[in-house]
């Protein structure tokens, strides 16, 4: 675990693009699986990007997607015991809501490792026509120039994916 705090530390205090893009680094998942020396590294990375105001860097781990829709519902039933939400409020977006890495839609959702499954991976959120890519490489290696290659994709996508998503949501 030492590469992940190492690799935190060095993303929230020396990352030349999380300043200049101004990267909010936010660490997803059950932390309490996590290391001691590990959570803190992941609090200093969320505490030192916590005022940045562009985009959303979400690091999972430890995470799984049931976990993560799991607590989503147990927080609901605590709410509607607790007489904060009523029964017939229980919708999409009161689950959204609750969910660990609540909206905006996800945009991008890289899965590192060259795998190419989800493997309980951000279902929830990928299910909302997010651009989705497979790298072959894992993630403390990931770099940030492969990380510009998607983003310039998703960028070239970006309509068809616009266009897409607003032929889903006729109707709702």
């Amino acid at each position: 675990m030492s590469l992940a705090k190492e690799k935190l530390h060095e993303l929230a205090s020396k990352s030349e693009l999380v300043r200049s893009y101004k990267v909010r680094i936010c660490v997803v998942g059950n932390r309490s699986l996590l290391d001691e020396d590990v959570r803190k590294a992941a609090e200093f990375a969320e505490e030192t990007t916590k005022h940045n105001n562009g985009m959303r860097l979400n690091i999972c781990f430890p995470y799984s997607a049931t976990d993560e829709i799991s607590t989503a519902v147990r927080r609901i039933t605590e709410d509607v015991a607790a007489g904060k939400l009523e029964v017939s409020e229980i919708d999409e977006q009161a689950l959204e809501k609750r969910l660990h890495i609540p909206g905006p839609d996800l945009d991008i959702l890289v899965r590192t490792s060259g795998q190419i499954r989800f493997s309980n991976y951000m279902l929830w959120q990928s299910a909302k026509m997010a651009y989705i890519r497979f790298v072959n490489v894992h993630w403390p290696d990931f770099t940030f120039f492969q990380m510009f290659c998607i983003l310039v994709s998703w960028q070239m996508s970006y309509n068809d994916i616009k266009e897409r998503k607003n032929l889903s949501n006729i109707g709702q």
